[in-house]
């Protein structure tokens, strides 16, 4: 089974079901390709570069069906509501029997209610939305990450008889993680104090980041990898501010390739104490 939802700008969100019902929609698969190509002088042909994706547009024929004509202008209010021009980046998610998917996209052009009787009666009226997505991947709805780390305490106790016992899970500052996607997909990369100087490598591409920066127990680290979307920011428990300038500039804001990633935390001092977490989302370039 199938099914739409789309959350606009401001969390509303409306099920694209009856009497909302769908009679055509496009856009669903694979972006159109824009070819990139480099030229020197007295070069025969050019030297091909690599394929870039353009936005996706997603365009929906529904037909408002209603019981009443008051009915009716009710639902094209909320259709003027929900896929208003003039809000921020909304949500459209795709269910169907390989899961769910969402993408994120902008209503691109109002809603345009038909005109005509056999588009519009007194319980019926066709409209056309238009929806674009500027990155054009479909994504899990889910996060996927894992956490870095040596021995983190649990809890410990007395015996009376014997030693005391501590209890902990031995921890690892290695991990394989797998990028079933279609496409290299950013990270969210959080290092959490103590630690000095923590480092982050992707040992499949020989890419790392590393933050020129001394953590204390409760302070924190996120970095963000996303092209046109970088960020560091330093939390000291109360308040965030830009660390983009202590990252070593030999770092690569790196991405996860498809498939298996081995990464690896390390640090100057704290690796036995401090825990890094990487979570990311997988991306698909249709459904």
């Amino acid at each position: 089974m199938e099914s739409l939802k789309f959350t606009n700008g401001n969390g509303v969100e409306l099920t694209l079901e009856k009497p909302y019902i769908i009679t055509k929609l496009e856009g669903m698969g694979v972006a159109n390709v824009d070819t990139q190509y480099q030229k020197a002088a007295f070069q025969d042909g050019q030297t091909y570069l690599g394929n870039t994706l353009e936005p996706i547009e997603l365009t929906f024929e529904m037909a408002l069906v209603a019981d009443t004509e008051s009915e009716l202008f009710e639902l094209r209010k909320t259709i003027n509501t929900v896929f208003n021009p003039k809000l921020r980046k909304g949500k459209l998610l795709y269910t169907y029997p390989l899961g769910e998917k969402e993408i994120e996209c902008i209503v691109s052009i109002p809603p345009r209610f038909a005109g005509g009787h056999e588009n519009k009666t007194n319980k019926m009226q066709r409209v056309l939305l238009t929806l674009i997505a500027p990155i054009p991947f479909w994504l899990d709805n889910f996060v996927s990450g894992e956490t870095l780390g040596f021995s983190i305490p649990l809890f410990e106790f007395d015996l009376e008889i014997i030693e005391d016992f501590e209890f902990a899970v031995d921890g690892t500052n290695r991990t394989n993680l797998s990028n079933d996607g279609d496409v290299e997909t950013p990270v969210e990369i959080i290092f959490n104090g103590p630690a000095i100087n923590p480092i982050i490598t992707n040992e499949t591409t020989g890419e790392f980041i590393k933050v020129t920066q001394t953590l204390l127990e409760g302070e924190c680290l996120t970095i963000a990898t996303g092209f046109g979307n970088k960020s560091v920011i330093f939390n000291d428990g109360s308040t965030d501010t830009n660390a983009f300038g202590n990252i070593d500039l030999d770092s690569t804001f790196w991405q996860l390739q498809v498939g298996d990633n081995e990464v690896v935390y390390s640090a100057d001092t704290g690796i036995d104490t401090a825990s890094v977490n990487i979570s990311y989302t997988q991306r698909y370039v249709g459904v």
